[in-house]
């Protein structure tokens, strides 16, 4: 009887996420698609590139092939030791003199700074970007619709916002990318709610570093990156210093307009997630706890549940295991529903909603081999650069 009483309160509170997610996920406001706007507003892009020489060139393209006219592209190169910096200046020279594209390089990094904060704030001081009515920031693994800067600047105007960013469409091509990030990308959309994001009362706040614009006066008055210059995941950071001070933040679904792929292999996502998977959370160690226990849960308890309840109706047949299999089997396949949506927004071919106890498991080892590189004072390594704790360079 105890059994099937735990067996029961763990079944609704996990039906109860799912469903509340998948709510979730239905409920996101989208970015809707503006080809013109003519209001003579500056914008300056600004793109912090290190070792992105396999995506830069993309990148830049599409960025100079936006609708919107008053626009800079500030492209910084942060001591990249690939041909980035080359492949920006090879574009610089190609395109016409009023594409208004330039390319800087940052200095050493100085002490107390992490480098992507770093690059966007020398971006951020670019004469085109310091005459700017607005600063976009993005990242080198996207590639953009032409019409997303006056999307995005059309949007933000109309509704009084001051710092807007976006979720972009994630390009998932590996086994590996289609193995891992699904979960991941699960884990953040359960972590937070887009009402409460919008609400200029709530306090909580979050944005995607891959999109971020924001008003030029709002972001001198919050400090810039400058304020979160120690700050591994500066986009959550710049997000919540802005949302803090009580100037507008709005996150919006932008997949119509912006896509990303962020890592390419299982080298580079292991690598780029353990950078956020402890640092990220500002070395919490009881968030990546309940994260990793969220995966076991999630990802791994409903395939367990089914195969140990049908085990015990095989043995002990009854009532009982009957209403237990009957539970489970329900539960495993909200489950499996849930996570095919995920897969089917993702683009990722629907058998990998079987992969998911794999995914959980590789996420959870991800997580906590970011825990350990950092407690064990051996730091966590991205892009060449090595960080041991919050605030370290």
């Amino acid at each position: 009887m105890l059994e099937l009483v735990a067996m029961t309160l763990y079944t609704l509170a996990l039906a109860g996420s799912a469903l509340w997610t998948e709510q979730k996920l239905q409920r996101a406001p989208v970015l809707p698609m503006t080809a013109n706007v003519q209001n003579g507003d500056r914008v300056a892009v600004i793109v912090p590139a290190r070792n992105e020489a396999h995506n830069i060139a993309r990148c830049v393209r599409s960025l100079l092939d936006q609708f919107y006219p008053a626009l800079d592209l500030i492209v910084v190169d942060d001591q990249s030791t690939d041909a980035t910096p080359e492949i920006v200046a090879a574009l610089q020279s190609k395109h016409p003199p009023g594409a208004h594209l330039h390319l800087l390089r940052t200095p050493e990094l100085p002490p107390g700074w992490f480098g992507k904060p770093h690059a966007a704030w020398i971006g951020a001081q670019h004469p085109a970007a310091r005459t700017a009515d607005w600063l976009l920031f993005v990242d080198a693994d996207t590639r953009s619709h032409p019409a997303l800067v006056s999307s995005g600047l059309a949007f933000a105007r109309n509704l009084g916002v001051d710092l807007l960013s976006i979720f972009s469409q994630q390009v998932l091509c590996t086994v590996w990318e289609r193995l891992i990030m699904p979960h991941i990308f699960y884990v953040i959309a359960i972590s937070f709610d887009w009402r409460r994001v919008n609400d200029p009362s709530d306090p909580l706040a979050i944005a995607n570093g891959q999109f971020i614009l924001i008003r030029r006066a709002i972001y001198d008055a919050v400090g810039g990156h400058r304020a979160v210059r120690a700050a591994i995941a500066e986009d959550q950071q710049l997000a919540e210093i802005t949302k803090r001070a009580g100037y507008r933040l709005f996150l919006a679904d932008g997949r119509e307009l912006m896509t990303t792929r962020m890592y390419t292999s299982l080298g580079e996502i292991w690598e780029g997630w353990s950078k956020n998977a402890y640092l990220g959370l500002g070395e919490r160690a009881y968030l990546l706890a309940l994260a990793a226990l969220g995966g076991v849960a999630g990802g791994i308890g409903p395939f367990l549940l089914a195969s140990w309840a049908l085990r015990r109706l095989a043995r002990h047949p009854g009532r009982s295991s009957a209403l237990m299999s009957l539970e489970a089997f329900g539960l495993l396949g909200l489950i499996l529903r849930n996570r095919w949506i995920v897969m089917r927004e993702l683009d990722v071919p629907r058998w990998y909603t079987f992969t998911l106890p794999l995914g959980a498991l590789l996420s959870i080892g991800i997580a906590f081999t970011a825990w350990w590189q950092v407690v064990s004072g051996r730091g966590v390594t991205w892009k060449g650069r090595r960080y041991a704790r919050v605030g370290a360079s």
